[in-house]
């Protein structure tokens, strides 16, 4: 299972490295129609990680610290830098 193969990789030292995702493509998915819902992670996976070992600071890393770091990385290219940075601190 996935939750094992997380819990695995943090013991290891890797929870600096995991993001905890899903997706949901089809209204089935939807808490209102019988799926699991936006909230899957946080309401099922976290708790299955906690039973197998995985701490609260782990927990923290993967949901809040690791995903901060990567979604503000810059694109390649510099195609999504600050106004500032792009016009030599000038904003438009």
């Amino acid at each position: 299972m996935a939750r094992r193969a997380a819990a695995a990789l943090v013991a290891e030292g890797y929870a600096g490295q995991l993001l905890l995702s899903h997706d949901i493509c089809y209204k089935i998915q939807l808490q209102s129609y019988g799926g699991y819902g936006y909230a899957h992670v946080l309401r099922n996976i976290l708790p299955r990680l906690r039973l197998l070992g995985v701490t609260e600071d782990d927990l923290e890393q993967m949901t809040v610290h690791n995903p901060r770091r990567v979604l503000s990385l810059p694109a390649p290219g510099g195609a999504c830098r600050p106004a500032a940075a792009r016009t030599g601190g000038q904003v438009p």
